[in-house]
């Protein structure tokens, strides 16, 4: 059922303004009214704060999102949720834990995907029976190694004078022999013509002391260890549904934070004061006021009921069969007052 709205003001010292914002934020009730016109910069000692909690906010998305935490809201009070920071040493360690549990686990996967490459890299190359190392040149000899189509060889060897240099040949699996062409470096540029035929080279930059077949049973065993201690290390590791409401909530206490601060910044102010529009339910009037009075008991409260040139924003009173599902706080709003509820 849509409720009837009263129209507030609060009138109060600047310096009350933040605490004030809490309280309203607490009621769960009050929709704040924003004034474009009126943004007000922070102070040097709440922007600093502002960073400060962006940077934590950070730091707990990215464990959340290495944990891959369902997104489930939780339900609590806006008390509860700001009593979050009596626990932050735990949440501290957790963060740490949890930040080099992340920090490993990204390096095994990188190591993994690293070697996965390289295994992808070296198939074509499977069959060349000569360890990387020795396919290198020297300052007196050239090394030049390599698949080309037998069709495309044996062209280059027609079309070639192959008696300055010496070549091994290596049958594969597949339509390619696999080439091997040494000799003096001032023969190099002609052994290099071969690279016209539809050759592919073996890249010169592998240094490892095996074949490349050996390599890729070497790294296959590799990545399998690797990823047998990743699967490890996530299972000892893994959060406790407690740990998990813990961050959760600790990350939605820096949201909370973070909002507040921007909503300072989009309130009417003055050197000395502050003004805060908004609407209540009628209902809760006279609670409303004495809550705000035990705040701050310098804040003026003015009560007013909607005139037809008002737009007062709906709220819907629930049953309290679901009544706890409805939001910590309604400060930014609520839908249209002729909107299916």
């Amino acid at each position: 059922m849509v409720e009837k709205m009263k129209k507030v003001s609060l009138v109060g010292e600047r310096t009350a303004l933040k605490k004030v914002i809490d309280t309203l934020k607490a009621t769960g009730n009050f929709q704040i009214t924003f004034y474009k016109s009126s943004t007000n910069p922070l102070s040097p000692e709440d922007a600093q704060l502002k960073n400060e909690y962006n940077a934590e906010l950070n730091r707990v998305t990215g464990v959340l999102n290495y944990l891959q935490v369902n997104n489930k809201p939780i339900n609590l009070t806006y008390q509860a949720l700001k009593s979050v920071t009596k626990k932050q040493k735990q949440i501290e360690n957790l963060l740490t834990q949890f930040e080099k549990a992340k920090i490993d686990a990204t390096n095994l996967q990188t190591q993994i995907n690293l070697n996965q490459s390289l295994i992808t890299n070296l198939q074509n190359f499977r069959d060349l029976p000569v360890p990387a190392h020795l396919l290198k040149s020297t300052k007196n000899a050239f090394v030049l190694a390599g698949l080309i189509p037998d069709a495309d060889f044996t062209r280059f060897t027609n079309d070639i004078d192959t008696k300055d240099f010496l070549y091994e040949t290596y049958p594969t699996t597949g339509k390619n022999l696999a080439v091997v062409i040494t000799g003096d470096i001032e023969n190099q540029p002609i052994a290099e013509t071969i690279l016209d035929y539809n050759f592919t080279q073996f890249p010169t930059y592998y240094n490892f002391e095996r074949t490349p077949l050996e390599q890729i049973d070497y790294l296959s065993q590799e990545n399998s260890t690797l990823t047998a201690e990743l699967a490890k290390n996530a299972e000892k590791h893994r959060p406790s549904a407690e740990q998990v409401d813990l961050l959760k909530t600790y990350y939605d206490y820096l949201l909370n934070e973070i909002d507040t601060l921007d909503i300072l910044t989009a309130t009417i102010q003055t050197k000395l004061c502050f003004v805060v529009h908004g609407w209540i339910p009628a209902r809760i009037t006279d609670e409303f006021t004495q809550l705000i009075t035990k705040t701050d008991k310098n804040v003026v409260v003015t009560l007013q009921d909607a005139t037809d040139t008002d737009t007062p924003p709906a709220l819907v009173h629930n049953t309290p069969l679901v009544a706890s599902y409805n939001s910590i706080t309604m400060m930014y709003g609520a839908p249209g007052r002729n909107d299916i509820d």
